[in-house]
């Protein structure tokens, strides 16, 4: 700031004075001009910045696919022992375990896209939230993360968002809503509501764990911040990955204390 990078001209067929307000119009354009070589640099810095997030992005997406892919394999292998396939508990274990892989390997694909451009063009449908639920719960279960959870779903209208997106979304507040919950050996209790606000969908996943302190609600919302409450397990990207999410929607998230006693995270989506 403050250093000439440049000269503006004013050439006349006479000598004379230049009027006060003529003078303030060319710091005017001076100024303006300054702003739009600060956007360029900024637009460029911008562009190397998203390149760098795209070569990442592809790097992690092809080191989880080829054990992804592998781990797929063995299943279909195992699925196909007679001896297995006369076993109906392995069998429903296996298509689940299946599932869980292909729906895995849909929010990588979903998910480079989305890092490629910055945020990829959102593919906006009316989702029902409780199978979304289900399914975050049952991979929960699969891992044996579920820490004996009661969640309930409140849902009074479906949400027009990105099907994989809100997964993603719904997947990570659940898990954290049921981890932090479960510290200490408590019995977490989850409320997933769903309902209409003036600007939109509102979303709002409430628990009975040990919340979050007001001074680190913006702190966790950041990558790589987990807070004072590091006893759970995690890295914390969750949070942050969800806000990203969120804001690609056009929408707001914040946390609140819950009715419950622990932590409420609320989001706002808009209608369209």
């Amino acid at each position: 700031m403050g250093v000439p990078i440049g000269t503006i001209c004013i050439f006349d067929e006479v000598p004379r004075d230049l009027p006060e307000d003529e003078s303030e119009a060319l710091a005017l354009i001076a100024r303006q001009i300054v702003d739009v070589l600060e956007l360029r640099r900024i637009t460029r810095e911008l562009g190397e910045s998203n390149e760098q997030l795209e070569n990442f992005a592809a790097q992690v997406a092809h080191d989880l696919r080829n054990p992804l892919t592998a781990l797929t394999g063995y299943i279909e292998l195992a699925a196909d022992v007679p001896e297995v396939a006369g076993l109906p508990a392995a069998s429903r274990a296996l298509a689940r375990a299946e599932s869980v892989a292909d729906r895995m390997s849909g929010m990588i694909a979903r998910l480079l896209d989305y890092a490629r451009v910055g945020g990829a063009p959102i593919r906006r449908t009316a989702i029902e939230v409780e199978p979304l639920v289900a399914s975050a719960m049952e991979d929960l279960r699969s891992a044996g993360e579920d820490n004996g959870a009661e969640v309930t779903v409140e849902a009074s209208v479906p949400v027009n968002a990105d099907p994989t997106l809100l997964g993603v979304l719904l997947q990570n507040l659940v898990g954290n809503a049921v981890k932090f919950s479960g510290i200490g050996g408590r019995l977490p209790e989850v409320v997933v509501s769903v309902g209409t606000v003036a600007a939109g969908v509102r979303i709002v996943v409430d628990d009975n764990g040990p919340g979050v302190p007001p001074a680190e609600r913006e702190l966790v919302l950041e990558p790589l911040e987990r807070g004072s409450n590091a006893d759970a397990p995690g890295f914390g990207i969750g949070l942050a990955t969800c806000r990203r999410i969120v804001e690609s929607h056009g929408g707001r998230l914040g946390i609140d204390d819950s009715p419950l006693g622990g932590a409420r995270v609320w989001v706002v989506l808009p209608s369209a």
